[in-house]
């Protein structure tokens, strides 16, 4: 079967890590003068926010509320945006069965194929007030495709463009800056339940007047069967207004970790750690859950 790339509406807000040294402040799109976080637990919350549970559903609100050992699902923001624009996990048919003819329910959406050769393709996707009854989004994403083999194209780039927005049917809205990208290389592809991609990511996000993000955060995947594993090499994690960040603390090999997680994107086993002021955050995988935990 072929891997095939599909717009539908964006349900998520992610932003991705500028990489970072070891000092107590960092540079970047919008992050001048932040500071390495506190190592407190409130700032642990806003890390696991951004990497996980600032993301909306389809009816608008949030996967879970924040709270130590509480369920969440385990796919970073990131994923779940990407795998609206490229079939990132066969085992959601819906997000195959997409196409522009029922993403919006009123309002529009217009593709553009820009260039187009043997082994490329850019594609521009216009949503002009793009409603399907609890979202309604605006802006323009940029898709482009290369690398093309046989009828796969191995990388793909998701730029977001200006005045990218979402608003909710509940008051909640979000925006991505001009220019936060996700770039996703396959690094190995067999089928479309066993392949591994990396995905790369630069974005900010404002939520409701409240700003995080990413820069050069790097993801690794793995797709097998009804399982998805995932681990982190790089990356920077923006909170509180891009005023703070942790770093991933590539002293921990995640890839001896990686999270595993099941069919409906729960965590079962695996950590991450990022580097705070004063500790180590400690994102553990524990049946279902994610517990926090500040190494000292």
């Amino acid at each position: 079967m072929k891997r095939v790339f599909l717009p539908i509406l964006v349900v998520v807000a992610s932003i991705v890590f500028s990489g970072c040294g070891g000092g107590s402040s960092t540079s970047g799109s919008g992050s001048e003068g932040a500071k390495l976080a506190k190592a407190t637990y409130e700032n642990a919350q806003k890390v696991e926010e951004a990497l996980f549970s600032k993301a909306y559903s389809d009816n608008g609100y949030r996967a879970r509320e924040i709270g130590n050992s509480s369920s969440v699902k385990a796919n970073p923001l990131v994923f779940n945006l990407a795998k609206g624009y490229i079939k990132l996990n066969s085992v959601n048919s819906s997000v195959r069965q997409r196409t522009l003819s029922n993403v919006c329910q009123s309002g529009s959406v217009d593709e553009d194929v820009i260039s187009e050769t043997a082994t490329s393709k850019t594609i521009i996707y216009r949503y002009n007030n793009c409603s399907n009854g609890v979202k309604v989004v605006n802006g323009s994403v940029t898709l482009k495709l290369s690398d093309k083999s046989g009828d796969n194209y191995n990388r793909e780039s998701i730029i977001f463009g200006d005045n990218y927005s979402v608003n909710y049917s509940n008051s909640k809205s979000l925006k991505i800056d001009n220019g936060g990208v996700i770039d996703i290389t396959i690094t190995n592809y067999i089928s479309d339940n066993n392949f591994e991609f990396v995905l790369d990511t630069t974005m900010k996000i404002t939520e409701d007047g409240y700003s995080y993000g990413y820069d050069g955060m790097e993801l690794h995947y793995t797709i097998f069967a009804q399982d998805t594993y995932w681990y982190q090499t790089t990356g920077v994690i923006y909170i509180n207004n891009y005023s703070e960040f942790v770093l991933y603390d590539n002293s921990y090999n995640m890839a001896e970790s990686e999270y595993k997680l099941d069919s409906n994107g729960y965590p079962i086993t695996g950590e991450a750690r990022y580097k705070m002021d004063g500790g180590v955050l400690r994102v553990v995988a524990n049946n279902g859950a994610i517990d926090l935990d500040i190494i000292q």
